[in-house]
Order: structure tokens, then C-alpha cells, then sequence
């Protein structure tokens, strides 16, 4: 399934998805660790 990475808005295919944050049972998927960093830097845990 692809998704759309929050950060900077590219496409990330799940299956092979390197960087994923997961909060309150919602998985969010990343291109890399620094778009995955800066949201879990912004985003209330």
C-alpha cells in the first residue's frame, strides 16, 4: 500500500518502509529519519 509521508508529502510504500513512527496505535510511515525525526519532534506524545 502506498502512503503519503506527512512531512514532505512523497510516497512511501509500506511493505518496504524503513522509518514509521507509531503513537496511540496509528503507524505513520516516513521516506527517511529525518522527516520521521521532525514529526515526532513536533507532534505531543
Amino acid at each position: 500500500m502506498k502512503v503519503t509521508d506527512p512531512i514532505c508529502r512523497m510516497t512511501v510504500e509500506t511493505e518496504t518502509a524503513r522509518f514509521v513512527s507509531e503513537r496511540a496505535g496509528v503507524r505513520t510511515y516516513f521516506c527517511s529519519a529525518a522527516c520521521r525525526d521532525r514529526f515526532e519532534a513536533s507532534t505531543p506524545r
